[in-house]
């Protein structure tokens, strides 16, 4: 009896051990974003590099001289591996230059309030999401006055592009974004604001897409940030902050960069 139950018995241990191949498990896994030698591999520079990434679109290098992109990360502080928001992404143009910038084991979200992206400026957005280059960035569609969801929390910088105007055009509080902001930073976690520059904060300035900076800067200072720098590598001293900016990306801007206290 023991000797005709015994194969029976190996037969279904080895069963056992061995899973079960589907069709599913057939299909070749995803494999992770890299190594530390292809950390390594990649140049010094990762701002330049990002730029210079194959995954870009031609039109999208054209945008880079008149938004002045390399000198707001390089006012940013960016590098590899970090934690990054986007709080207005638009059609994705710098989401996609800060996944570059950060990979890998980097991560990006980009957050678009619905109620301020039109409809073109949203498929785009979609587009490039699935597109080549956007697989390292996060979509979030949350109202701009509570932006950011618990669970994005440790994040290395928050960039607010346009926002200030935005809030301010919407009647939307300032003051809870920059705290929202502020409790999904790490401790010394950067936030990089840039607007375009107005000449005083009034209903007609924000119609304009612009911000007034003294203002902007006290908003976000009194929310429990200190400002680091101030940069005027965005200047442009031609521009009458009477015309709209809402669709210039020459107009005169500021740019901010201020810091979470390590306390």
């Amino acid at each position: 009896m023991l000797r005709r139950t015994l194969p029976l018995v190996v037969v279904m241990l080895l069963a056992a051990a061995v899973p079960a191949v589907s069709a599913e498990d057939s299909v070749p896994k995803s494999q992770p974003s890299g190594s530390l030698k292809d950390l390594l591999a990649l140049p010094a520079d990762n701002i330049r590099d990002a730029l210079d990434s194959e995954y870009r679109s031609a039109d999208d290098r054209l945008r880079d001289g008149p938004e002045k992109t390399e000198a707001i990360l390089r006012a940013s502080g960016i590098a590899r591996g970090m934690r990054i928001v986007d709080l207005s992404a638009g059609d994705g143009y710098f989401a996609q230059v800060l996944a570059l910038a950060v990979r890998r084991f980097g991560k990006v979200w980009g957050n678009n309030d619905p109620a301020s992206i039109d409809p073109a400026t949203a498929e785009a957005w979609k587009k490039r999401l699935h597109g080549a280059g956007g697989a390292d960035v996060a979509e979030l569609a949350l109202p701009l006055g509570s932006p950011l969801p618990p669970y994005v929390t440790g994040i290395d910088i928050v960039f607010a592009r346009g926002t200030s105007h935005d809030a301010a055009r919407r009647s939307i509080d300032r003051t809870a974004v920059h705290r929202s902001v502020l409790a999904a930073l790490s401790p010394r976690g950067r936030y990089v604001v840039v607007d375009a520059r107005a000449s005083g904060e009034d209903a007609r300035s924000a119609a304009l897409c612009r911000a007034d900076v003294k203002t902007v800067r006290k908003e976000i200072e009194d929310a429990g940030f200190r400002l680091v720098s101030e940069s005027d590598a965005l200047r442009n001293r031609s521009d009458s902050t009477s015309k709209s900016a809402c669709a210039d990306a020459a107009a005169d801007r500021f740019l901010l960069v201020f810091e979470k206290p390590a306390a």
